[in-house]
């Protein structure tokens, strides 16, 4: 529960009139899945995260590069990346690499290829 608030006001930096229904919709999911899902005290499903993931790489095309909003943008990027190789890590007790990639490439090439990737495009 505590990351469904951390990511929630997070939003709200960066999308001021953002509103449960609207991040909902962010989500992929119908108009009431935010409220659904906190009235339950369940967390944000990983396909709701990945979706919104998307949807926050497409607003930072819009951004532009080095600005307050990007830099916001960037921040519940990171934070959703990282709760999402929390649960992998969880779920198959494997241990991720997923930031690696911003490691310099003399440490990248000390590792193998990795079970899973977060990606967007």
């Amino acid at each position: 529960m505590q990351f469904n608030m951390d990511l929630y006001w997070a939003l709200v930096e960066v999308f001021p009139n953002i509103t449960v229904r609207s991040l909902s919709k962010m989500m992929g999911k119908s108009t009431g899945y935010w409220s659904s899902v906190n009235a339950q005290q369940h967390a944000v499903g990983t396909s709701a995260l990945v979706q919104l993931l998307d949807a926050l790489e497409c607003q930072k095309i819009q951004a532009s590069e080095g600005g307050a909003r990007r830099l916001k943008l960037d921040r519940v990027s990171v934070m959703i990346t990282q709760e999402l190789v929390t649960r992998f890590e969880a779920q198959t007790g494997l241990e991720s690499h997923a930031l690696i990639a911003a490691q310099p490439k003399t440490v990248r090439d000390n590792f193998g290829a990795m079970p899973f990737v977060v990606a967007s495009s």
